[in-house]
């Protein structure tokens, strides 16, 4: 026979086990994003190697010394910005400073905005 309760409490276990693997799921697309954003400065790391004067620039949702918007390469006016590491979920920048470098890295989660200028052939 059909026990109302005994459906109940079942429906109530069912939702509980669901809303606990949702829970303990990881988060692949912030996962997925990381890795394209990886790619991504992979990809301007070896046009800042190969072409002369590229540049391009960071936006960050948190100012990092004082800048939101950060210039990567060589412009007129600007310091000498390189990428020194890129991780999983961070990108490291190389800055000339006096006698020294200055090194320091992004998250990724604190990235808003990356553009460049593609040059024409």
């Amino acid at each position: 026979m059909f026990n109302t309760k005994n459906f109940a409490l079942l429906f109530g276990m069912m939702m509980l086990v669901a809303v606990a693997i949702y829970m303990t799921a990881p988060n692949t697309k912030a996962q997925d994003n990381d890795l394209r954003l990886q790619t991504l400065f992979e990809q301007l790391n070896m046009r800042l190697a190969n072409e002369a004067n590229f540049a391009f620039s960071i936006q960050v949702n948190v100012p990092v010394k004082a800048e939101s918007l950060i210039v990567v390469g060589t412009m007129p006016d600007s310091p000498s910005r390189t990428i020194y590491e890129i991780g999983a979920d961070y990108v490291c920048l190389r800055e000339p400073a006096g006698l020294a470098d200055s090194i320091w890295c992004l998250p990724y989660s604190n990235i808003s905005n990356i553009a460049w200028i593609n040059s024409q052939p």
